[in-house]
């Protein structure tokens, strides 16, 4: 898991030399921090701004701007920001305390590497790679040099930006720090802690990605025994265990393995948290994808209806998992059922979300145009799905370049495409 608040949690108020201070200040100010993170974390958001704005007008009056306190009271602030969503707001005090800390604390004080991992975490829910993946690198770096690479806090970094070249495919550069990470914790951690079983869930995850199922096995496995030898098996953590093994031996097409263990997952979550939690819907999801790839489409059909439901019932429409249920309900749509109006407006439905939340370069977005360029190429709409696949192409281009096995399919479906309108010439070109 991602530690965003981890660098929330542990940094208190740096306190300077009594002689130079108001003390009295410097308590009140700590103490309306601590009250503002407590409503944050109860999603009272409003007032934990107003909490925290009081611990600035007392920083401001008593210890002047250029002091750790006001850079704690930034810092708060942004953190607060982030929690509610408003991440430019965030970005600013966060940026704030950064200058403030490196001016008053110096580079190598705990905070300020806090404040650039915050930093990194921000940037990458915004999208900004680059500047994300600066700041993990600085930022592990500065917690190397400061706490030591025996410091569980350096394994928590490794993981961090190990974890951030994950989500963006740079899978031979997240090996390596992932790796690295589970090798602090097994010295470092007992099994139970959070964090060991974190580091089996990412490897388990990587090598899953990178197709390395059993590599993936042995790890979900490891912590499937753990939690069972120590009596966890009716927990949602032990409920999640099963789910990812369960989606590896999907992967390996092994449905004899996979759907039990399935099962047995919703059935656990389900029951210690409700049809009505995101574990239980995301397990449900897993398996109605699974029934897809088995061809058992009615099964598919009805868990995937039921979590597109879950994520419309709490508005939740614009999230990456709700466009994921109704691209699936759109490929079933036209493979299986033959409802093609159906698949056209979730196709569409899926591009609108998509373009809103991060604009057409992207793959996903690439490869729902294709879907519908296809579906137009069998009804023989053919003025409406060339354009398409040329867009597709483009932006594959522009996201991956043309050596990526997604380029070369793209390709693969246009020459296709021409063989239907019997451009043969063409045809032969793309291929």
């Amino acid at each position: 898991m991602k530690y965003a608040f981890l660098y929330l949690l542990v940094s208190t108020l740096t306190c300077v030399s009594a002689q130079s201070v108001d003390s009295i200040a410097i308590k009140q100010i700590d103490s309306l921090i601590k009250v503002s993170r407590s409503l944050t974390a109860k999603n009272d958001f409003d007032k934990a701004l107003e909490v925290n704005a009081a611990a600035e007008k007392i920083t401001l009056e008593k210890l002047g701007k250029e002091s750790a306190a006001y850079g704690s009271t930034s810092y708060n602030c942004g953190r607060i920001s982030y929690a509610k969503g408003d991440y430019l707001e965030a970005e600013k005090w966060y940026l704030e305390s950064k200058v403030i800390r490196e001016k008053v604390l110096g580079r190598l004080h705990p905070d300020f590497s806090m404040t650039l991992g915050n930093l990194a975490i921000l940037y990458e829910d915004m999208g900004q790679n680059l500047k994300a993946e600066q700041y993990y690198r600085e930022s592990l770096e500065l917690r190397r040099i400061t706490l030591g690479a025996n410091h569980q806090g350096y394994s928590v970094s490794l993981n961090n930006l190990g974890l951030f070249y994950l989500k963006i495919g740079k899978l031979h550069d997240a090996e390596p720090l992932l790796l690295e990470a589970m090798e602090h914790r097994r010295r470092l951690l007992d099994s139970l802690h959070p964090d060991y079983q974190g580091s089996l869930i990412n490897l388990g995850l990587l090598y899953s990605k990178t197709g390395q199922y059993t590599i993936s096995e042995q790890y979900y496995l490891e912590l499937k025994g753990i939690l069972e030898n120590h009596n966890k098996t009716n927990l949602p953590e032990y409920a999640n265990a099963l789910n990812r093994l369960a989606s590896v031996y999907a992967n390996m097409a092994d449905y004899k393995k996979a759907e039990p263990l399935f099962l047995q997952a919703l059935q656990i979550s389900e029951s210690t948290l409700g049809k009505d939690h995101v574990q239980y819907i995301s397990n449900l999801y897993d398996l109605g994808l699974m029934y897809f790839y088995m061809g058992n489409y009615e099964n598919a059909w009805h868990n995937i209806q039921q979590v597109a439901a879950f994520y419309r019932r709490y508005e939740l429409t614009e999230t990456s998992a709700y466009v994921k249920s109704l691209n699936v309900l759109a490929n079933i749509a036209y493979y299986a059922r033959n409802e093609l109006d159906t698949a056209v407006l979730l196709y569409k439905q899926v591009l609108a979300i998509l373009e809103k939340n991060a604009g057409k370069d992207q793959s996903d977005y690439a490869s729902t145009l294709e879907n519908l360029a296809n579906l137009y190429t069998y009804r023989k709409n053919f003025d409406k799905a060339l354009p398409l696949f040329l867009e597709s192409l483009k932006i594959t281009e522009a996201v991956h370049g043309k050596n990526h096995p997604f380029y070369a399919l793209t390709l693969c479906n246009l020459s296709l495409f021409y063989q239907s309108t019997e451009d043969f010439q063409r045809a032969e070109t793309g291929f």
